[in-house]
């Protein structure tokens, strides 16, 4: 599962944390004010 965010929404970026999600770095965006992408791996 893949998300873009903003670190301003902090309480989201600690629940995506305590979810699973790790921080991912360099996936092109159309999006201007997401400056952090997650992803986490589901098998």
């Amino acid at each position: 599962i893949y998300l873009e965010s903003n670190t301003i929404l902090k309480p989201a970026i600690n629940l995506y944390h305590k979810l699973g999600f790790e921080k991912i770095a360099g996936k092109p965006t159309p999006y201007t004010r997401c400056n952090i992408q997650m992803e986490l791996v589901v098998s």
